[in-house]
């Protein structure tokens, strides 16, 4: 209640948080520092609180990072990160959050530098490279599995597109338009 009222007195309306990612692998830099933790009930039970009160005081929460981040030990900002998990366990575990953030009436999801290989291989098991293109730049993530299976209909907001694990991917005036292109609503 404190930061949102603290944010709204300096003009601010919309924060890039809760971190809704499960810390899995204790290393990861994205997760450990920043996330939860790794318990899912206190996930849902932290974010949750921070959605509703936020809102309620004027404040556009944003979950992140989708579809999923904390089983890979690398960075998203110098690489591109995978969520490795089969589509069952997904569903169990980052599934069953963004549903629960997406029920409750979250305003915004940062779709993120991380593929999703086991989604895009069960639409297509001949994907190849596609399966770790990442859901910033991911129609079949954000569009089919965010919006269509999820029922999404908020903004969706890129990660910071300076970070490499986007530029990997093509040249940055390239890169950019396919944001817009393969479902975000807005370049960060």
């Amino acid at each position: 209640r404190i930061m949102a009222e603290e944010a709204r007195a300096v003009g601010i309306n919309w924060s890039f948080t809760p971190v809704l990612d499960i810390n899995a692998a204790f290393r990861s830099p994205i997760v450990a520092t920043r996330g939860f933790g790794s318990d899912m009930g206190r996930i849902a039970r932290h974010a949750l609180s921070q959605i509703e009160v936020f809102q309620a005081h004027g404040i556009a929460a944003t979950v992140k990072h989708w579809p999923g981040e904390g089983h890979d030990d690398r960075d998203q900002h110098l690489v591109t990160t995978i969520n490795p998990l089969s589509l069952e366990d997904w569903e169990a575990s980052h599934g069953a959050l963004y549903r629960a953030v997406i029920g409750a009436g979250v305003l915004s999801v940062m779709s993120a530098h991380i593929a999703f290989p086991a989604f895009v291989r069960a639409l297509d098991p001949e994907a190849g490279l596609e399966a770790f293109r990442p859901a910033s730049v991911s129609r079949l993530l954000n569009e089919d599995l965010l919006r269509g299976r999820l029922g999404f209909n908020g903004l969706i907001v890129s990660d910071a597109t300076p970070m490499a694990g986007f530029g990997a991917w093509g040249p940055r005036a390239e890169m950019l338009p396919q944001v817009i292109e393969n479902g975000c609503d807005l370049i960060l």
